[in-house]
């Protein structure tokens, strides 16, 4: 499977996508492809403001620890 993306492919970091520095998917064909690879931080992050919000709204079970 090596050598089925290169360099060409890739148009820029979803970062860039996201703050509107490159265009998203011009045709509609088009694959947005992510490698969250390394990324343990920030699903820690986004798992603590869920949790955060779920314990403010009263959602989800409560367990004794």
């Amino acid at each position: 499977m090596s050598g089925l993306i290169s360099e060409y492919d890739i148009a820029g970091k979803m970062g860039e996508g996201v703050a509107g520095r490159i265009p998203g998917r011009t045709p509609e064909e088009e694959m947005i492809r992510s490698d969250a690879t390394a990324m343990r931080i920030q699903d820690a992050v986004v798992a603590r403001v869920i949790y955060d919000i779920a314990d403010t709204e009263g959602l989800g079970p409560r367990f004794d620890r």
